[in-house]
């Protein structure tokens, strides 16, 4: 009877917690399934910006690399010995309430409005706090929002 009772026990307490548990690593994105060479497949506007119709399209067809040793950002920029973050963000589906600028992801601008948790990869090139380059991960691509424009990332090649 004790073995029945213990058995119950981990059955009906433990097994909640380990599908919670099984559930976060499987939205978890690790940096290792991110690092690739990337190209500019789709080019939108979503908001206003400084930056003018012909100089975003002149993206078309830009790489981004993101290696373990260097990061690329549109063939030419970027840095030596990067350092990756990746941060899941929680979608918060409170109707009428809205997120403050740093909380605003392609969900808000109506990109990937699907998502529960937003996959954020952050880029720091030197020891400031603040990330160089932020991107969305979403289904193998990095989703940028840069100055009123949307670019969409396909990944070309791995490593």
């Amino acid at each position: 009877m004790v073995n029945l009772t213990a058995f119950s026990f981990l059955f009906f307490w433990l097994l909640p917690i380990a599908s919670t548990q099984a559930k976060s690593v499987d939205e978890s994105v690790l940096i290792d399934s991110v690092y690739g060479l990337y190209e500019v497949h789709l080019i939108e506007r979503y908001r206003g910006g400084l930056t003018t119709r012909e100089e975003a399209l002149l993206r078309q067809d830009s790489r981004i690399s993101v290696q373990e040793d260097v990061f690329t950002f549109w063939n030419d920029d970027g840095c030596e010995n990067p350092h990756y973050a990746i941060e899941n963000h929680y979608v918060n589906e409170i109707e009428g309430e809205v997120p403050s600028s740093s909380e605003r992801y392609g969900n808000f601008y109506g990109y990937g409005e699907d998502r529960n948790v937003i996959n954020e990869l952050s880029v720091f090139c030197d020891e400031n706090d603040d990330a160089t380059y932020s991107f969305e991960i979403v289904n193998g691509e990095l989703w940028l929002f840069l100055d009123g424009w949307f670019y969409q990332l396909q990944r070309t090649a791995v490593r």
